[in-house]
């Protein structure tokens, strides 16, 4: 209409009266600027009123729970809350990664949000791997020729990477590597001189390899303590001090404290000056670092703890099946192993040592005190100062005394290049990015409401970020205050690919203090014998859902399982009885 000559001369008339001259303006200039404004205008308008009234929600019919398909059709259901306001400032070159090293996830349309079970590997890792095992020969590092020599170079380059990485002085301390965490908590229990009147002290926020350490120490006579997390799963230092106290024997007799930088169950961060002080009042101190690395620089040369575990593909995902012990060298002489390996001795023979032409019986002494298991002699050298010396025997020195077999020494090549990646994006800078994130998943979780007035979301521990990692556990609960089993909402998620987890993540000990009732029910259940149907109760209302972020997060992902989430307003738990089967209880 604007450009239509025969209103041009009215137009015209309206611009001169209304428009003040300006040196340069034509009268195309206006109509070119009016009509801009019309176009916003129209995109305004239309963008309202396909939005429409969106206050509504439709219920899910009794017995019948939504599908996949409900929930992406269905705005109305998602729409009446207020979508996550995503407002914390993230690391622009840590954001970009998202395109350039972890593009197959908006490729595959997958919302990954399960980093603490582990971190996707960066595409430029596996590229650098297989390169350089296409361009070289790598043999068996316990042999001596030209492969042995180059698998030995990338071995003990990455051995000391990681020291460097964790900033640990490679002159007091050891980096031992394993298959997993689990593998290096194993030695630690193994070998650890537990005697009788040794205490292993440990919060009840600890993975399971930790809790399971306490077999070890209770079959030789140690006393195990539990130190109890409150209703927020952190633990009162007044409380800790108060159990750190009671180890009157100080170093003279061994005893242990363990507990996680970071809980696996909560994201909960414990504090690192526990280690100093423990070890001032003579504890010997386990701190498991595996879900606190993946996110948090460690400096080893700050605290000083005298084991540390962790797994590589938690910290970049590449290579599995590969995990270190870092063990402070001041330990190395009283470590006790019950056994030894391929790798792990430098002598060995199947005679006697008096008599090398004939055959012998070995019989090997207990070890401590005999509990669930007995344990073979302490088999080491006086020279490796490993122990009494057992004239069958000669261990290794230093890490190969604990290196059982031949190590993971074509994947351990990878090492280097995953540590590179981590150290270019400045841990410090990840630690905020992740946080960032953390806070707007909470954030978000926080504002969905039934209409009712009743939480949608129950988040388990602290309802904020602070002092806590990327890890966040919640439950979901229905209009009436009923948690819906975690189990169904995780079937739920993975028809939208979205990949949380559901369970205890092998960290009992938060979800008892969470559910005290449901687990006093369950051991009554394994008091009658019928561990199956505890287990089954246990998943039903006993667990929980965890969503934890890492480096590759975005703020899609958040969005989307917020938006999934937000589906379950108005919902009522027997709407979902009929995906309540528990996978155990099926075999």
């Amino acid at each position: 209409v604007l450009f239509r000559s025969k209103q041009s001369k009215e137009f015209e008339q309206l611009v001169d009266t209304y428009v003040p001259a300006v040196e340069g303006l034509t009268y195309t200039h206006v109509r070119l600027a009016l009509c801009g404004v019309c176009y916003l205008l129209v995109c305004f308008v239309i963008k309202i009123s396909t939005s429409g009234d969106k206050r509504g929600v439709r219920r899910v019919p009794s017995g019948k729970a939504k599908r996949a398909a409900d929930f992406e059709s269905d705005d109305n259901t998602n729409s009446q809350f207020a979508m996550p306001k995503i407002k914390k400032a993230k690391d622009p070159a840590i954001v970009a990664l998202r395109a350039t090293e972890y593009s197959r996830l908006d490729r595959d349309n997958q919302c990954y949000l399960d980093y603490t079970g582990g971190m996707l590997y960066p595409e430029s890792l596996i590229r650098r791997h297989m390169d350089l095992l296409l361009r070289g020969t790598y043999g068996n590092p316990h042999s001596s020729n030209p492969t042995s020599f180059a698998s030995t170079a990338l071995c003990d380059k990455a051995r000391a990477d990681v020291l460097k990485f964790f900033n640990a002085d490679p002159e007091e301390y050891l980096c031992i590597f394993t298959s997993n965490a689990s593998g290096a908590l194993r030695i630690v229990g193994e070998s650890f001189p537990f005697v009788e009147n040794s205490q292993y002290l440990l919060l009840m926020d600890n993975h399971n390899s930790v809790n399971g350490i306490r077999e070890f120490a209770i079959s030789r006579g140690a006393t195990v303590t539990y130190a109890r997390t409150n209703t927020s799963l952190r633990i009162d230092d007044d409380v800790l001090e108060k159990l750190l106290e009671k180890n009157t024997e100080g170093e003279t007799t061994p005893s242990l404290f363990a507990y996680p930088a970071q809980s696996n169950f909560s994201g909960v961060k414990h504090s690192l000056e526990w280690v100093d002080r423990a070890q001032q009042l003579g504890w010997y101190v386990l701190l498991d670092a595996a879900a606190f690395v993946p996110s948090s620089p460690l400096d080893l040369s700050a605290v000083k703890p005298d084991f540390v575990s962790m797994s590589f593909y938690k910290i970049f995902g590449y290579p599995t099946g590969v995990g270190a012990l870092l063990m402070r060298k001041r330990c190395v002489p009283m470590m006790q192993r019950p056994w030894f390996a391929g790798g792990t001795i430098k002598f060995v023979t199947c005679s006697d040592a008096s008599k090398p032409n004939s055959a012998s019986e070995v019989t090997p002494t207990p070890h401590g005190k005999k509990g669930n298991g007995s344990f073979a002699s302490n088999a080491s050298s006086e020279g490796s100062n490993h122990g009494p010396r057992d004239p069958m025997h000669v261990l290794a020195h230093d890490h190969e005394a604990f290196e059982d077999g031949t190590i993971n020494y074509l994947s351990l090549a990878a090492l280097s290049y995953g540590i590179e990646f981590m150290t270019s994006l400045d841990m410090t800078k990840v630690s905020g990015h992740v946080q960032a994130l953390t806070s707007d998943l909470i954030d978000s979780l926080s504002g969905l409401v039934h209409s009712n007035g009743q939480t949608v979301i129950n988040i388990l521990g602290p309802n904020s970020s602070y002092k806590r990692g990327g890890t966040v556990s919640i439950n979901v609960v229905d209009v009436d205050g009923t948690i819906i089993p975690p189990m169904v909402v995780e079937k739920l998620a993975n028809e939208q690919m979205i990949s949380i987890r559901s369970g205890c993540f092998c960290n009992p000990g938060d979800s008892e203090i969470l559910f005290p009732e449901a687990w006093r029910a369950m051991m009554e259940l394994l008091d009658e014998g019928d561990p199956l149907k505890a287990r089954e109760m246990g998943l039903g209302i006993a667990a929980a859902i965890r969503i934890s972020v890492g480096i590759p997060t975005s703020d899609s992902d958040i969005t989307r399982v917020i938006k999934f989430l937000a589906s379950f307003k108005n919902t009522t738990k027997d709407q979902f009885e009929h995906l309540m089967v528990c996978p155990m209880a099926a075999h």
